[in-house]
Order: structure tokens, then sequence, then C-alpha cells
């Protein structure tokens, strides 16, 4: 029983033990060492621990853990040693091999602390060693391991991007289900193939709507560009979480048809092809593309003209196009008339600078159309007196120059913009002639009417609307009727609609009362009644509208039906349109005229839903607030136990959601008496006890949240009577302590100890000494807040003391402590004061520890405090410890020498010692019996020293090299762009040298930095010198001048084609992008100098027929350049020249474009206008006429060769265009410029008569004076005024 006992409480005092230890003193119970300077070999190449290192083999990558002397570690335990991958144990053989991701470990040599790695793929991987050396000491190391891998690019391609820059490695598709392997290869070993599909890798596509990629295989869906990125896995335990990518573009060439693709599903697409035919059409026409998504091609478009296509730059007006996101069409909906060319483009970055290029040999994405579009001319067409067409647009003026004829201007005439005007009934022929010779001809007919300016409206009663008449003749008397059907004669007492609408004799309308009426304008005319018609529709007006109800509230989701009221009220329908100002927050899902049904969004706030009547713009409004509503609260705290001393606690309510609306909440205490709470959630405690502190949403009253509060009297302060107590193995005392204060509600106490070996303590305070040592007894309070210690410090007292040795032998700067061993074993009560009687022989230190110094003997005592003596006698030797040369590397050229010297150490023990030399490699290297070495040839040996025992051995790896004689570069100077990389090419000059490596510097890395592979990147503007010098001492280098300039990204010149004439010159203009480019002038450049010759600033001179490119290039080392076609013709000179506009008349102001006709058509001439009265008009040198003031002047025509031509202009004008006149006066207009062939004419003859000029006013109003000279009419505005 008693042993059971004894036991037990042995088990708990250990626990006890073991929980203090942890507490009071958390140590790792394993031993770890410090860091050695070990590393891990892989191939023969030192990595330190956590360093990475590349693979270059699949397998046989030996690696085994090494000092840094590069030879096997020994002192290690080989049944500690654990090699992991990726946390995978693979010392293990029941390991999961699937596990360790891309690399596995074979051949393990626990003798050695090797193994050998093998390749499974592409990725990173971790491998760990770790091991215990022979004193107990842990080792951990790690190496990120890095097999690297990369696209295999068999049968891909370059595709062109812009001149002669191309995108280098494309996979290219020609057809839409085409498939091709994507393959990957390892970047650095060999055999290079990998399998794509595996777990080591995974594969996407940018864009899947043109290529998908499934199990290595890459499909083409539709036409564009994506990327596909291959991305390694990454294993579990891998430290590396990056992943190793590889990318590629892949491009689905663009394709056209007319007509949808075939087959059952519409994807067969062997019918589209790059290029169309020429289509001919007038109107819009639809074209079939391969892609998913037609909007996703750049669509470009150009002129088809005799010298080449050219670009347009901003179709709009021109052409217009819908692309279809869905179906893959390309539609143009409308185009001006002319000749045109589609480019579609798979990508921005593909858009040659020639159209010309055949898209199989360089392989540009790209699809082209043929689109002639013919002028849409109706052959018939008929108009009513005064109506004007307009024919001009309908014409491209780009496409060509057109004229315009009517063979009969007094029933329509048609001016040179195309502006077809009808004057009189009757039939009249419009023909239109293209500089071609291509004719298109109008059979016109125009007829006598009648027009109103509405056909249609709404009014209310007492409501009124002014009908205005259009009509040939001014002077024609119109009737007016209303009716209630137009389609029957008018009757006072049957068709009378009066009742409804009432008009007036010069067409004013009045609403009579609800209903519909029609309102008839008519003329007679030659015995002929026409007539036109107004439909009108009277009824009662709403003045207000009143939404019920005026302002609500909703929560989100929920749906209200709003009512519109009317006043006044009405039988027919009120057309009223229902509008949310903002539908983020309520949106309107239905609505008739009075009702709409409104539901509100996930978003709080506020809108306004409008109600407006279209009729009269009368709108109501309802303000919609949407809330969102509180659905849950959450405390800080829950449940709480506090001491009144705390005073205060403030807890927090977290509102969810928390963007509700309203996230007010109200706070309550169940106990008052106990603590109380404010409405900020702060608690005040008031006295000993127990409450509930409740929280509720003022939003939702159903929400509400509780924390639970216990008030109580805290201990403030703990403390023992002894801080420090000092005591003999077997003492018992115990210990006392006060409480602060002496009320509070909780005193009970615990008592421990840090160690109960030395002196244990029970539940009440009383203290054991155990066995000698330091401990601390702990008091703490219940609740663990406060503590108090005291250290006891228990001591035994020695009866006896023994050495463990009393003679003893040393080699110098060797050290032995001696060990004193007390009777009892345990005790700790004594101490010894040690000397020596030579010190310089051997010393000894206050712990026992002595030192040998030199050789000889002495004797070392240890004398107790009660003066006995304890005594040891130590011999001292000498030993040799070491071998060590002067050089344990050394290069040398071959030919030259330098010796070795070898050192014993201590020197003491040098006589005892002698040297033998020895080379691996005498063909490279040899070693003479006194240590000198000389080079033979290009090599590496190893001289091996060691002494004649063979106790000590030591080596020097010399190096024999041959010098570089020369180093060149490909370049002496180079402008280099800003954020460019070029790479600069060093040649090595030398017979046989081993160490033929160059090192780059530059001079400024902060303008020009170059990497180890000669590779320069221009980082900043500036000029540099980059050195490619060799590293084998010869000294030999070579130097390139840098300059860094802000490279050119874009040459445009001012014309893309010229077609001129020989002995004639022009200047061509070069425009530079960027602005802020170094090189803002271009070098110029003839194709042919015999045909045209550029010079610096760009002037052109023909030569001599022929065709010709001339060049403008950058200056920099950008390659980007610009091209201008040049076509020299011969010149031909012409014989005679004639003017086609002959005798014009014109009014002030006016414009028009003079046209010549130069013999022969072939002739080379260019042509100069010129005027005889420039006040009179002026003209360009394209020969555009200003009418100026009225006159005449004689405009000429003078050909290069000298021939002339002249036409008479007339510019007539009133001598007044405003006039304001009293009733009964006369005014005389005159047109000025001319004298006779004037006719006059008025438009309202009640308020005025105009007779050869000669104005009479007779009524007060407004009306216009026109007068007509050679069919060009003069308008001057009349306003009578009543006489005063």
């Amino acid at each position: 029983m008693n042993k059971v006992f004894i036991k037990r409480w042995t088990a708990v005092i250990c626990c006890l033990i073991i929980a203090m230890v942890t507490i009071f003193q958390p140590i790792d119970l394993q031993k770890v060492k410090a860091a050695d300077s070990y590393y891990f070999m892989v191939n023969g190449n030192p990595k330190t621990s956590g360093s990475e290192v590349s693979l270059t083999q699949k397998d046989n990558n030996p690696i085994y853990l090494s000092g840094s002397d590069g030879v096997y570690i020994k002192n290690f335990d080989p049944s500690t040693i654990k090699w992991s991958v990726n946390s995978v144990n693979v010392s293990d053989s029941a390991h999961d091999e699937s596990a360790l991701g891309v690399i596995t470990l074979n051949n393990i040599d626990n003798n050695t602390l090797s193994a050998n790695i093998k390749v499974k793929g592409p990725g990173y991987a971790t491998i760990r060693l770790f091991y215990k050396d022979n004193d107990g000491y842990a080792h951990n190391y790690s190496l990120n391991i890095k097999v690297e891998f990369g696209i295999k690019y068999t049968g891909f391609t370059n595709a062109l991007i812009t001149g002669s820059d191309f995108d280098k490695n494309i996979m290219v598709f020609n057809n839409v289900g085409e498939t091709k392997d994507v393959e990957i290869k390892y970047s650095k070993i060999n055999p290079e193939d990998l399998n794509l599909v595996g777990s080591f890798t995974s594969v996407s596509s940018s864009d899947p709507s043109v290529v998908v990629v499934q199990n290595g295989v890459a499909k083409a869906v539709g036409a564009g560009v994506a990327t596909i990125t291959i991305t390694t896995n990454t294993a579990s335990g891998d430290s590396k979480t990056t992943a190793l990518t590889a990318s590629f573009k892949a491009i689905v060439t663009p394709r056209i048809n007319t007509a949808p693709p075939g087959g059952a599903d519409g994807t067969d697409y062997s019918a589209f092809k790059y290029e169309t035919d020429t289509i001919e059409t007038k109107k819009s026409v639809t074209f079939y593309t391969n892609s998913k998504d037609a909007s996703k091609i750049i669509w470009k478009f150009y002129r088809d003209t005799t010298t080449g296509p050219q670009l347009i730059a901003n179709p709009a007006g021109i052409i217009s196009y819908t692309a279809s996101e869905t179906d893959g069409t390309f539609t143009v909906n409308n185009a001006k008339s002319g000749k045109y060319i589609i480019m579609g483009f798979a990508d921005n970055m593909y858009i040659p600078d020639k159209l010309d290029v055949a898209p199989g040999s360089v392989k540009v994405p790209y699809i082209k159309l043929h689109l002639n579009v013919n002028p849409d001319i109706p052959p018939f067409l008929v108009m009513n007196v005064n109506d004007t067409y307009d024919l001009g647009s309908l014409i491209n003026p780009l496409d060509g120059v057109y004229t315009y004829y009517s063979d009969d201007t007094s029933i329509a005439g048609i001016n040179s913009q195309g502006i077809l005007t009808a004057r009189k009934s009757g039939n009249a022929t419009i023909t239109i002639t293209k500089d071609d010779g291509t004719k298109y001809v109008i059979n016109l007919t125009v007829i006598d009417g009648i027009s109103l300016n509405l056909t249609e409206a709404n009014i209310y009663i007492s409501g009124t609307l002014q009908l205005l008449p259009t009509v040939t003749n001014d002077s024609t008397e119109v009737k007016w009727y209303s009716v209630k059907d137009p389609t029957i004669s008018y009757d006072d007492s049957i068709n009378n609609g009066t009742s409804i609408a009432t008009v007036s004799n010069n067409g004013l309308v009045t609403g009579a009362g609800e209903g519909t009426a029609y309102i008839v304008a008519a003329i007679t005319t030659g015995g002929v009644t026409k007539k036109a018609v107004c439909k009108v529709t009277v009824g009662k007006t709403i003045t207000q509208i009143t939404i019920d109800p005026a302002a609500l509230s909703l929560n989100m989701a929920e749906s209200y039906i709003l009512k519109a009221k009317f006043d006044p009220t009405i039988s027919r329908n009120v057309p009223v349109k229902w509008i949310s100002t903002d539908e983020k927050v309520v949106k309107i899902t239905n609505s008739s005229s009075e009702l709409v049904n409104i539901t509100a969004q996930s978003q709080p706030g506020s809108a306004l839903i409008i109600a407006v009547n279209t009729e009269n713009y009368i709108i109501g409004s309802c303000k919609v607030t949407v809330k969102q509503q509180v659905s849950g609260i959450t405390l800080s705290a829950t449940n709480l136990s506090l001491m009144k001393s705390v005073g205060t606690y403030q807890l927090k309510a977290t509102v969810t959601p928390s963007d509700a609306t309203n996230t007010g909440v109200s706070w309550k205490s169940t106990n008052p008496s106990v603590a109380t709470v404010n409405d900020s959630g702060l608690i005040t405690l008031l006295s000993s006890g127990s409450t509930s502190i409740i929280v509720t949403s003022l939003d939702n009253p159903n929400v509400s949240a509780v924390c639970n509060l216990a008030v109580g009297v805290p201990i403030t302060a703990i403390k023992l009577d002894d801080t420090k107590k000092i005591m003999y193995t077997g003492d018992t005392a115990k210990l006392s302590y006060t409480i602060t204060p002496t009320n509070a509600t909780n005193t009970d106490v615990t008592w421990s100890t840090s160690d109960a070996s030395v002196a244990s303590v029970d539940a009440k305070g009383n203290i054991k000494a155990q066995s000698a040592g330091t401990t601390v007894i702990i008091l703490r309070t219940a609740d663990g807040l406060y503590m108090s210690s005291c250290t006891i410090i228990v001591k035994e007292k020695a009866t006896g003391l023994a050495f463990d040795v009393t003679s003893l032998e040393l080699y110098i700067g060797k050290t032995y402590t001696i060990k004193v061993t007390p009777t009892p074993a345990t005790a700790t009560d004594y101490t010894l004061t040690w000397s020596s009687l030579d010190a310089t022989i051997a010393s000894v230190d206050s712990t026992g520890t002595i030192t040998a110094k030199a050789a000889g003997r002495t004797m070392i005592t240890a004398t107790t405090s009660t003066g006995s003596v304890l005594y040891c006698t130590v011999t001292v030797k000498a030993e040799a410890t070491g071998l060590q040369l002067n050089y344990t590397e050394k290069t040398v050229v071959i030919g030259d020498y330098f010796d070795l010297k070898a050192t014993i150490k201590p020197s003491s023990a040098a006589s005892e010692e002698s040297i033998v030399w020895v080379s691996s490699k005498t063909s490279v290297a040899t070693v003479s019996a006194n240590g000198r070495v000389k080079g033979k040839k290009g090599g590496t040996a190893v001289i091996t020293c060691k002494t004649t025992d063979g106790k000590f051995t030591t080596f020097c790896t010399v190096t024999v090299v041959e010098r570089v004689t020369s180093v060149t570069l490909n370049k002496s100077s180079y402008k280099l762009g800003l954020g460019r990389t070029y790479a600069l090419v060093a040649k090595v000059k030398t017979n046989a040298a081993n160490n033929p490596k160059i090192k780059w510097t530059t001079s400024n890395s902060r303008i020009v930095t170059v990497d180890q592979k000669g590779h320069i990147t221009g980082r900043r503007v500036g000029t540099v010198t980059v050195t490619a010098a060799a590293t084998d001492g010869s000294g030999e280098k070579a130097k390139v001048r840098v300059r860094v300039v802000r490279s050119v990204s874009y040459i445009s010149l001012n014309r893309t084609s010229v077609t001129t004439v020989a002995g004639r010159s022009f200047k061509l203009k070069a425009t530079v992008k960027p602005k802020s480019a170094s090189f803002k002038t271009v070098n110029w450049k003839s194709s042919d100098e015999t045909i045209a010759l550029v010079d610096a600033s760009g002037k052109v001179t023909a030569l001599k027929a022929g065709n010709v490119t001339v060049k403008a290039s950058a200056k920099d080392n950008s390659g980007k350049y610009a091209i201008s076609y040049v076509i020299v013709q011969p010149r031909v000179p012409a014989n005679s020249v004639t003017i086609l506009n002959q005798n014009l008349t014109m009014v002030v102001g006016e414009t028009a474009v003079l046209q010549k006709a130069i013999n022969p058509s072939t002739s080379t001439d260019s042509a100069s206008w010129a005027t005889d009265n420039k006040t009179v008009a002026t003209v360009t040198t394209s020969g555009k006429l200003t009418a100026n003031r009225p006159g005449i002047a004689n405009v000429s025509v003078m050909t290069e060769s000298g021939k002339t031509a002249t036409t008479k202009v007339t510019v007539v004008g009133l001598n007044a265009t405003n006039l304001v006149l009293e009733q009964y006066t006369d005014y005389t207009l005159t047109v000025l410029g001319i004298t006779s062939g004037v006719t006059w004419d008025i438009v309202d003859s009640n308020i005025a008569v105009v007779n050869n000029g000669v104005i009479s006013t007779r009524r007060v109003g407004s009306t216009t004076i026109i007068a007509t000279v050679n069919g060009r009419r003069l308008t001057c505005s009349l306003k009578v005024t009543k006489i005063k």
C-alpha cells in the first residue's frame, strides 16, 4: 500500500517538475549546434544551405554534404540521417513516390551523407537533410532545386509586325478546327523533350474563343490572337511558392466569305479565303468571318486608287460598318461611292506597312475585301415645286470629279454641289457626269402642289395651333375648312368639324371641344383643286398629377404599387411615362397610365419616381427611400466577470450588415443596482452581483444581443513575508503572506516550487529542504493575476575530498580539468584554492582546469578551507599539430614558376619531421624536392605535400594558363534606344587560352547596364563607354562608345505616294514620334537616283520617267522608317486650254469652282489662275472663285507651257438687303454690277408691290423682295411699319 502511494506521488511530482520547467525554462530538449561551414556538393559545385541550384542533367546528379575543403563529413551518426524531398521522408522505404514532385532521391548512402538526384519533371523542389553528430547535436540543411523548361518551337513561324520587324516563334493556324501539338523541353537538360500531359504542368489559353488546349493539343476555334501559358504545379512542402511559366502566342489567321460556314453544325469554313473578289454594291453587304467575335478583328479601310491603297484615317461619314460580337459577321451598312479595300487584321500588333505582300509567304494574319460602291442615284424622281433634293450627298467627292446638268433650268436647276431645286411644273432631264465618263440620268417630273407644316397635332380646348401652307405661287388663294371626314366634301350641316376645332383664313386652328377634326387647306390651279390635311385631336387639359403616396420607405427587394391621380379627371387614357431617377436604387418593373410597380434594389439610397404627362410635360413625383435592414447584432463580449474596482467597461455592438440604413441601437441593464449602461454601451459597475446587458436594434426590434455580467471585489496585492531563505538539507520552514484588501471576494491561493528535488512546498506553505540547490517558491492568487515569490537556497556540507588523478601527461596547448569528488557526493559546502609550482610549464585556474604551456614537469595543488592539500604531478610534452603551405591554390602562366613553402606546427616538433613533394600531372606542372613548381602546359595539377610518416598531408591546386592575345568588338560606337537592349559581340583572339572569358563593364550603370553576355540596356539618356576585358590577367580589352537616345517609335510622311513629272520638285516632310526622340530628323534615300534625287531636307527632284521609292529612316538604331512611292511621268506640254465655266453670274459672298480642259488630256502641264479685278472676284491656285463685290472681272488660266484662256465673271448684289419702310412710301432697289436682265418679284403683294425695282408699301407686315438675274436670286427683307 505504501509503495503504491509513493510511486503515485513520485509520478505526480515528476509531472509537476516537467510542467514547471516548461513554463519557466522553455528550452528545446534536443541539442542544436550552431551552423557549421558545410556545403551541399551538387555535380561537384558547392552550394550553401538554403540556396538554389538549377540541374543540368536528368539523372546522375550526385549530392553530398561536405566541409569547406570539399571533403565528405565524417562526424555524424548514420542512424539519425533523414533525407526529405518536399517534406516527404525518402529515407523511409515506404514513402509515397508520387508525393515527391519534380525530383526523387536514390542511391542514398548513409555512410557518406550522399545521394543521387533524379529529375521527374519541371518545377521547384526542396531537399532537406537532417542528422545528429557524434556529440548528439542536431544538424538541418536544405537546398532548393530548380528544373527549368521552355517551349519547343518545332513548326512555329514568324509573323510580320510592320516593316521588316517580325514577331518570332508564333504558332500560326490557317484554318478553324486545325490542331497542333504543344511541346515543351527541358531548358538545360538533355534529352530535352518533355511530356506536356502530366501532374507537373498545367496549360491555359488567354482567349478560348481563339484557341483551346486539351491534353497537350492546341485547337483553332476562331480568328484572333491568344497567349498559351504552361505553368508548373507546386508540390506540397516546396519552399518555392512561385511556379515556373513559359508562354507563346497562337494566331488563328482570319478568313472571310460572302456566305455563312457550311456543315450541319455551321463549322465548315473550307470555302473561306484570305481575299475576296470585287463586290459590287449600292447598299449594305454582309460578310462572314471565321472569328467567333468579329469585333476583335482590327478593321482598316483604304481607298483603292491607281497609285495604291490610301488609308482612310477616320472612316466616319464615309463608310459605316457593324462587326458582330456573337456570330462573326461583318456588315458594311452604308458607304459613299468609290472603290475600297477593307482589311481585317488579327491584332493591332500585326498591321504591315504594305498591303500587296502575299499572306502565305510572310505569315501576315489578315483578310482583304475588295468593295466597289456605286452611287445610289434614282433613275426617276417626282418633286413638288420648291422642293430640293441633295444629289451631292449620294456622291463621294473623293471618288472623282462630278458635274451636274439640267436640260431645262426653268423647271429644275442644279448647282455645282448637286442641290436640285424644283422651280415650276414640267419634265426635265438631270445628267450627272463623272470625270471618267460615267453618266447617271434622272428623269424628273415637277408638279404643283400644296403642303402644310403639320399633318397631325394634339391641342386642348381653347388652345391654338398655327398651320402654314406651302404653295407654288405665293399669290394663290388658300381656302381653309374644318371637317370631320376629309374623304368627303365639306358641308356646313353634315361634315362640319368646327364644333371640335375652328380654323381662320390664315390657318390659325382653335380647339372648341373634345374630339377629332381634320383641317383642310385647298388651292385651285387650272381648274384642279389640291388639298393638304392636318388631323387635329382636341382633348381636356390635365393640370396636375399627384402620386400616392408622396414618400415611401422600402426594404431591399421589397415591391410596391404607386398610383397616379389626375386633375381634372378625363375619360381618355393619359400618356404617362414613368421614370426612376436612379434605377440602381429603385427599378420600375411594369407600369400603366395610372399605376406603376416598383422594386427596391440591392443598393440603399433615395430615388424619385416621376410620372410625366407626355402631352404637356406636367409631372408628379414620389420620393422612395430604400433602406438596408438590420439582420443581426454582435457584442464584443457575451459573458463578463469584472471586479467593481474596474469602474467602467465599454461594450461594443456591431450591426450587420455594415451598410444598414439605420444602425442605431438601445441599451438596457436588467439590474441597474449592480451595473448601468449608457446609450453608447459604456457599463458603469456599482456593486457586486449579477445583471444582463441587452442591446436592441432601433431599426429591427426583433434583433438583439445579451451580455451576462458578474461584479465582484478583487484582490489588489499579495505578498510573502520572506523573499529569500537559506536552508540545509533536511530542514523545514513555513512561509506566511498578506492579501490586500482584506475583504476580497476570492482569497484562495496556490503554492508551487520551481524544483521540488531541491525543496518541496505543500498547500499550506510548509517547505522542506530536499537536496543542495536553488528553487523558487511561488504563491499565486486563484485568478492568477497576482503572485509573490521566495528564493530558497539549500546547502549540504562536505566531510572529505579526492582528485580523480594524481599524475597527468599533457601536450603543449592541451587542457585537463581535475574532477573533485566530495564526501558525501551531494555536498556543496566546500571551497578549494588552486596553484601550480611552475605556471610557465602548466597553469591552473579556479575551476581546476590545467593548461599545458611548455615542456617540463610541475605540481598542481588544491588547498581546502581547513588546510588540507591535494596533489597532482603534471608532465608537459611538445607534439606536431599540423602541416601548412603558403598557397592552397595558385595560377601560373606557362614557363613561369613559384615556390611552395611547408611549415610544421609547432616549430618545436619540426626537427622530427621531413617533407615529400608530388605532382598529380607532371605534364601540366612539375615540383622539385624543395617545392619549386613550374608550369608546363595549360591545365590543372594538384601538388601534394606530406610528412614522411604520412601523418599530415596538405595540397595546392595549380592552374597553368595561356593568355588572351586580343579582344575586338562588333561595334566601335552605337546609338541605343532608351529602354532598348542590344547584344554586343566580343571576339577573343588566342591560340589556346585556358580562360577566354570576358568581363563586361560600363562607365555609368545609371545610363547603360551590361550583363556578362554583352547585352546592353539603355536606362537614361547619356553617353558611356562599355568595356569587354579578358579575365585571364592579360590586360586585353576592347571599348565601345554607347549613346543612349530616346528612340524613334514611328515615322510618317506627309505624302505616302506621289505622281510627278520629270523636271519637277516637291518636298516630303517626315514626322518623328515621340516628340521627345533624340533624333528628330531623318536620313533620306532614293532607291534609284537616276530617276529621282532626294536631299537632306526631303526635297525630291524628278529626273526622268520611272518608279522609285524614297525612304526616310531614323538616325538612331530603332530601325523605324517610312516610304513614299514616287511615279515620275514624262512631260507632255499642253496644246491649248479651255475654261468650261463661261460668263458666270454670281452673288456677293458666293463661291464656285472653275473647271478647265487641257488639250491633250494626257498633258502633264500644271495651270495657274489669275483675275484682273481682285476687288470684284478672287481666284485660288486650284480655281476656286469667290465673289467679293458687285462688278465685272476677267478670270484667266495659264498652263505651264504658256497656253491661256479667259472667262467673264459678273458679280451682282442689291443696294440693300434689309429695309424698314412706313406705309405708303416708295423705295428703289438697284441690282449692282448689271444694268439689264433683272426680273423683280415679291412674296406678299398685299404688303407691298415692286415694279422695275421700285417698291411701293401698302399694309403693315413683313415680306421679301426677289430680284432674279441670269437665274440667280437676290433677296431683300422688307418690314412695313404703320404710318406715323
